[in-house]
């Protein structure tokens, strides 16, 4: 396993804001994304002439100042094939340190670390340079994701529990077409969660999903890469990647919380969607799913 340290440039688009929602605490939620594209040196490496989509989550106090800023970010090569990585952190940008969490065809077990090297320059049109540097390298065991099976053993609490959401929702605009005929859709989802822990994140929580589809040339749907928002009773929220690959080789979906707010500050965990609890005839979704953390 040969692991290669590389250096990046990200050029980004100004914050685009495409959902505020307010607290009764008086923070604000700000659901953002920006475009962009990156380069690097090294021919051929994850970073090289790519294509970027950020979408991200900032949560905002009474004054104004970032309080936690979590974000999942797409990256497409020269060849349509993509990857994804995450973070969340307090601040702003300039403080994230990334992991790889997942891709597709040559970056299928793609792993690895990138972290944002200051200082970042912020052009007085909004947008950003923002300079990468960190290590590469391809592990089939690291990516096998019947590790999220063994949650329970790794963390201290636990959790099963429901999903009701809506359709998931993309526009024309969020519809991308790959030279071999496939296709991405950027798309969002809502929902509320039902708990058998009272003192989960997840209890009684409001759920924002947005993330891509992956989509065959027929319109099959291949996986979906998801940031999710949680925000329990009280406002605190809870953010996790969430993969999920429609292939009967692989057991269900996963997911990996990357941090939290307020009472859930510090948190870390990980679970699994265990299946469908009812099959709907319209495009609602009943899920089932399991849940560890420590805190």
């Amino acid at each position: 396993m040969e692991k290669k340290a590389i250096k990046g440039t990200l050029f980004l688009s100004a914050y685009n804001i495409d959902r505020t929602k307010f607290l009764k605490s008086g923070e604000k939620i700000e659901s953002y994304y920006q475009e962009g594209s990156s380069t690097c040196d090294e021919k051929g490496s994850p970073l090289d002439s790519c294509a970027v989509y950020v979408m991200g989550t900032r949560v905002i106090d009474k004054d104004g100042g970032i309080m936690r800023d979590t974000r999942l970010v797409r990256f497409i090569d020269n060849n349509g094939k993509c990857w994804w990585m995450a973070d969340s952190q307090k601040g702003a940008i300039g403080s994230f340190d990334y992991l790889i969490k997942s891709g597709t065809e040559n970056w299928k077990f793609l792993c690895g670390s990138f972290k944002e090297v200051e200082p970042i320059v912020e052009r007085n049109d909004g947008s950003f340079i923002v300079t990468l540097e960190g290590e590469y390298y391809f592990n089939e065991a690291e990516r096998d994701l019947a590790i999220y099976r063994n949650h329970e053993k790794n963390f201290k609490y636990h959790d099963k529990g429901y999903s009701f959401h809506g359709p998931h929702e993309a526009n024309d605009e969020g519809i991308l077409k790959l030279k071999d005929g496939s296709y991405l859709e950027v798309g969002v989802q809502q929902g509320v969660l039902i708990s058998e822990n009272p003192d989960s994140p997840r209890s009684f929580a409001t759920v924002y999903d947005r993330g891509t589809t992956v989509r065959a040339a027929d319109g099959t749907q291949l996986g979906d890469v998801m940031l999710l928002e949680d925000v329990d009773v009280e406002g605190n929220m809870v953010w996790l990647y969430h993969e999920w690959w429609y292939d009967p080789e692989i057991e269900n979906g996963t997911y990996d919380i990357l941090g939290g707010t307020g009472k859930w500050e510090g948190i870390k965990g990980q679970g699994s969607a265990v299946g469908h609890l009812f099959h709907r005839n319209d495009d609602h979704w009943m899920t089932t799913w399991e849940l560890s953390w420590d805190i």
